[in-house]
């Protein structure tokens, strides 16, 4: 395994490293280009510093990408500041996403940029959270250069984004990252609540965050699930090029399991699946801007939907859905979905649909609008 762990700060990266030698793991200095780093060869670490900001973070993260032995996964690591008041010093948050908050598009009303971490990843930190008896948080963060540290402001963050705590970096290295075709995800430790003492708090309380975000780490690694890095490694802007096996999933919607989807045998019935992804598939569209349920809104037909089922989906699972567009045309384009266990990250059925847009009074398939080509490939490129 090769994995990068980059944190933005060098406090962060100092404290750590410490942590790391408090628990036996002690780095050798070395670089990689023009950047120092620091490996863990027991553990397969490297740990690098990508620098404050977004942009700078985004730059030295692709630096260590180009110059490095090929990185299963790259890890984001750092310090952050509560969104939640059910969030304690100290705890640790794992991004199910990150989000760019400042990203302020005033031309339309495209969404925030969303980059999902790696599933595999995340799968294996929540098993590693519980075996370790770690408190762990599983959500957004969000991302943005900007301190937070005013009620007013992080009340409308956290509105805004849904997000469990904000720092500054992780854009930047999911974009550089969704940019080579690799695998990332962010974690972070909490040191203040984002208010108006988040700098002093934020000196006091990096060593104890650090610490635990160590523990995190380490426990992942020891557990075996560092090699479930993710459900598959992304190819570079794939989706877009047709090549979409490899392509990231940058879209998510979370579904309870009802007890009418359920047949005899006690499963989901296997034409159950097929709703799950028209849920998916109008919740994309209407994230995007897409789609309103107006009549008036443009016209789609599926023209063909199929399914491959890998495992049984029960009563009262939490599952999400996964999904991306890809092979856009001149009238069509195709949706293809990954249906998985919320918890443990498995695959319990993928699929696929061919959409035609379609003018219902002409009676004939139409060219993909403009806005959609430009929404949808903009939103699967992480813009």
């Amino acid at each position: 395994m090769s994995i990068l762990v980059v944190t933005p700060m060098q406090a962060e990266l100092d404290a750590l490293a410490r942590a790391c030698g408090a628990r036996g793991f002690h780095a050798r200095a070395s670089s990689l280009g023009r950047l120092p780093v620091l490996q863990l060869p027991d553990l397969g670490l490297t740990l690098a510093r990508g620098g404050t900001g977004k942009a700078q973070f985004a730059v030295q993260a692709q630096h260590l990408i180009d110059t490095g032995p090929g990185w299963d996964i790259v890890v984001c690591a750092g310090a952050a500041g509560a969104l939640v008041d059910d969030l304690s010093i100290g705890d640790v948050v794992v991004a199910t996403a990150t989000i760019e908050h400042d990203y302020a598009n005033r031309f339309s009303d495209r969404p925030l940029p969303r980059f999902d971490g790696a599933p595999g990843a995340i799968a294996g930190l929540r098993r590693a959270a519980s075996l370790a008896r770690l408190d762990v948080c599983f959500g957004v963060i969000a991302s943005g250069d900007e301190d937070i540290v005013a009620g007013e402001r992080r009340r409308a963050l956290r509105e805004s984004t849904g997000a469990l705590a904000v720092a500054w970096e992780g854009a930047g290295g999911a974009r550089a990252c969704a940019f080579s075709g690799v695998p990332f995800v962010e974690m972070r430790g909490v040191t203040d609540a984002a208010d108006q003492n988040a700098p002093a708090h934020f000196e006091a309380n990096l060593d104890a965050a650090m610490s635990n975000v160590t523990s995190l780490l380490i426990a992942w690694l020891q557990a075996g699930q560092g090699h479930v890095y993710a459900q598959s490694r992304p190819a570079p802007d794939a989706a877009l090029r047709g090549n979409s096996q490899m392509a990231p999933f940058r879209f998510s919607i979370p579904l309870e399991v009802r007890f009418r989807d359920v047949d005899a045998l006690g499963h989901v019935n296997n034409a159950v699946y097929f709703t799950y992804m028209e849920h998916a598939r109008i919740a994309y569209l209407r994230r995007l801007g897409l789609f309103s349920g107006d009549p008036s809104d443009t016209g789609m037909i599926v023209a063909e939907a199929a399914c491959a089922y890998k495992a049984p989906i029960v009563f009262g699972q939490s599952i999400v859905v996964r999904m991306r567009a890809t092979n856009l045309k001149n009238s069509s384009f195709i949706f293809e979905y990954s249906l998985e266990d919320s918890g443990s990250g498995q695959v319990m059925a993928t699929g696929r649909s061919v959409q035609v847009c379609y003018d219902y009074v002409a009676g004939r398939s139409t060219p993909i609008p403009t806005i959609w080509r430009e929404r949808i490939e903009a939103f699967e490129r992480g813009e």
